[in-house]
């Protein structure tokens, strides 16, 4: 049996909303603390609850959080849970 995976896309962010989630991922990053992985996590987490992984993910490659803090695409991760059963 596969896990059900998440919706990809919600909807898509406003202007002015992808102006916040940038305002707030880059805040994290600059403050570059001991839990700015855990926050910038937790945004993103909230970034895919309200308009869909594909978002979160778009994120992701947008501010090259996979090389900074080694974040991969949420998709991916689902993708490969879902195919291992787990």
């Amino acid at each position: 049996m596969s896990k059900k995976l998440e919706p990809l896309l919600i909807r898509r962010p406003t202007t002015r909303e992808w102006s916040k989630i940038r305002y707030d991922i880059l805040k994290y990053i600059e403050q570059n603390g001991p839990y700015t992985h855990n926050l910038i996590s937790l945004t993103l987490r909230q970034i895919g609850d309200k308009y869909g992984l594909q978002i979160a993910d778009e994120a992701v490659e947008k501010f090259g959080l996979d090389k900074l803090f080694g974040i991969q695409p949420e998709v991916v991760r689902q993708v490969g849970k879902a195919i291992a059963g787990g």
